[in-house]
């Protein structure tokens, strides 16, 4: 505001309006003449040409500070009373002896400013603003800049002495008792003013009287001189004696009249007294009183300023926060908006993927559609082999039941060969024992003929081959009870085999239909297979078609080798005599060996056969999978195209 713009700007500006002299610097405006003089034009009611302004101040600082004084006080209360702008008194002040005494150009131009300001606020504003606009346009904007900051700096004093009142308004703060104090005493001080007034009207009352009496006085001085002139003429004369009691007479009264003004000046004289007494004493109560007031007004200026700082740091912090906020949620964005741009770009990359796929399952497709009577057929052969299958698959189940019944059987025979031929062997012995028993009694007999006891003794050995005989025929017919009861306990045992077999069978059925279902809806869904993976199918459901065949025909051939075994064994176990015995027993031998052979080489094919079965079930599953996504692919192009 204080720059050489400004102060060219404003030089400008005044020569703008109709002056008594050109200016030529920011000095000239230090007298106060011109600024009267733009006021006047200004606002001609207000501002009389050449009120409170003396026209020839000549170097006489003191005779210009009062017209500066006069002339700033003006223009305060234009501001308060038609501008409605109270708050102007709030501003700081031009220093006004500054200007007056040293020509203070920063002064000056500060009370410009304020000029300027009412200018531009005035009924005529319209007028003054085209005169700015006619300027340069560097000093416009330094107008402009110093107007905005007088307008800024009144916004400020209306806030802020809104805000003192609103506290001053609060029953018990500091703004409130400082407001109360300062109104006690501005009413102590006007009623000490008063009292002022009235003593000095008093006073002046007094000393109007005084100068009156003095006068009397110098008239009745005068007249007793002349009076005593006149009677040393008269004596002098002695010619009349009349005269000269009426002389004594007037002198007699002037003295009278002399001592009366001279009681009564000195009453008024004592009176002048006690009033300069009591006007001293309400001068200094008034200085008194004044100090406090400008101490009070001292602390409401600092609780103003304390206030300001107050609001100022609320404001502050208000900023800070909302700062913070703001600083918050700018991070959030920056994070939300770095998260969708990596979306964005997975998005992208799976869209270009998906575009990829999609051509590709086209394509696929486009190759696939000419192989359709292709897979019906397939389908077709598919059907018929899952029946082969699940036809193989009972047939299994029924060798593998008979394979273990068969195996149980043999398990049972082996143990009851092994207990005939540890009988075979113990009746073999006793057999053996009593040859030799019989053969000791024969030589006795011939060579003591003559004995007694050899008739006895005989006797007793036909007896005891007689007994043997009985139990060896028991034993046989108790071998022939005991295997008949081996032979139903086999059968019981089949029983439950045969119904444990029907069980597995009917789990394995339920299982082979519902992979049928499956294999139905996988002939329901559009496949989308090459001809590479059925051509590869189609030889592995022939291999395992090849190979079930195979494990069937072994199967039977085990069944019938197992049949002629039991039935060779059988009729060995239950053939009469020894010979009979040791064939079957023989027989039996190397059926069971064959037997167990067969076994062990079905069993590794069964189990070939089942790991070719889980392959292809794996197969399958792999194959209803590509399947599912094929179709999802599919469905899924359909749906974007």
């Amino acid at each position: 505001m204080h720059g050489n713009k400004t102060d060219e700007s404003w030089i400008n500006r005044a020569r703008t309006y109709e002056l008594s002299r050109t200016p030529n610097g920011i000095s000239d405006f230090c007298d106060g003449v011109l600024m009267n003089e733009i006021l006047t034009e200004i606002d001609p009611l207000w501002f009389k040409k050449g009120r409170g302004v003396a026209l020839d101040t000549g170097d006489n600082w003191v005779l210009r500070f009062n017209a500066l004084k006069k002339t700033y006080k003006l223009m305060t209360t234009y501001y308060e009373e038609v501008l409605a702008q109270p708050y102007v008194r709030l501003l700081p002040a031009p220093n006004l002896t500054a200007i007056a005494r040293d020509n203070d150009s920063l002064e000056t131009l500060s009370l410009s400013v304020l000029v300027i300001t009412l200018a531009v606020q005035s009924e005529n504003n319209q007028q003054h603003i085209a005169r700015i606009q006619h300027l340069a346009p560097e000093q416009q904007h330094a107008l402009m800049l110093a107007i905005e900051q007088i307008m800024t700096q009144l916004s400020q004093a209306a806030a802020n002495a809104d805000a003192l009142d609103a506290a001053a308004n609060r029953p018990g703060s500091s703004a409130a008792v400082l407001s109360d104090e300062k109104a006690l005493l501005e009413s102590e001080n006007a009623s000490l003013l008063e009292q002022l007034r009235a003593m000095r009207s008093k006073y002046e009352n007094t000393l109007a009287d005084k100068r009156d009496l003095q006068l009397r006085l110098q008239a009745a001085t005068s007249a007793r001189n002349d009076s005593s002139s006149s009677s040393e003429s008269d004596s002098v004369s002695a010619k009349n004696p009349a005269s000269v009691g009426a002389s004594t007479t007037a002198d007699f009264i002037l003295k009278s009249q002399i001592d009366n003004l001279k009681a009564e000046l000195e009453r008024s004289e004592s009176r002048r007294d006690d009033y300069e007494r009591l006007a001293a004493n309400q001068t200094s109560t008034i200085k008194d009183l004044t100090k406090k007031l400008e101490d009070a007004l001292r602390r409401a200026d600092e609780a103003a300023e304390l206030k300001d700082q107050l609001n100022e740091f609320k404001h502050f912090a208000d900023k800070l926060q909302k700062s913070e906020a703001m600083i918050e949620k700018y991070k959030k964005k920056m994070e939300e908006s770095s998260d969708l741009r990596k979306q964005m770009k997975a998005l992208e990359n799976q869209n270009t993927q998906l575009l990829e796929r999609s051509q590709q399952l086209e394509e696929e497709y486009r190759k696939v559609s000419s192989y359709k009577p292709l897979m019906d057929t397939y389908k077709e052969q598919i059907a018929a082999m899952e029946s082969k299958n699940s036809a193989l698959h009972i047939a299994n189940s029924k060798l593998e039941f008979e394979v273990n019944e068969s195996r149980s059987k043999i398990d049972r025979i082996e143990s009851l060969r092994r207990n005939d031929l540890d009988q075979i062997q113990t009746l073999e012995e006793q057999n053996r024992e009593l040859e030799s028993i019989v053969g000791i009694g024969i030589s006795a007999e011939t060579s003591v003929e003559t004995n007694s006891l050899g008739t006895d003794l005989n006797n007793n050995l036909r007896s005891r081959i007689a007994q043997l005989e009985q139990e060896l025929s028991a034993a046989k017919s108790q071998d022939t009870q005991d295997r008949l009861y081996v032979v139903e306990n086999l059968l019981e045992d089949s029983r439950r085999l045969k119904e444990k077999f029907e069980q597995d069978f009917m789990q394995a059925f339920q299982k082979n239909l519902a992979l049928e279902n499956e294999m139905k809806q996988l002939r329901s869904v559009s496949s989308a297979d090459n001809d590479e993976v059925v051509q590869r199918l189609r030889t592995q459901i022939a291999d395992y078609q090849h190979e079930l065949e195979t494990a069937r025909r072994r199967l039977s051939e085990a069944e019938i080798a197992i049949t002629q075994g039991m039935s060779g064994t059988i009729m060995g176990r239950l053939g009469s005599g020894e010979g009979v015995d040791g064939v079957g027993s023989n027989n039996a031998v190397v059926d069971h060996e064959t037997v167990k052979r067969h076994m062990d080489s079905y069993e590794k094919e069964q189990r070939l056969q089942a790991m070719q079965i889980n392959k292809l079930q794996n197969e399958k599953s792999n194959l209803e999978a590509l399947v599912a996504e094929t179709r999802d692919s599919l469905l899924q192009a359909e749906r974007t195209n």
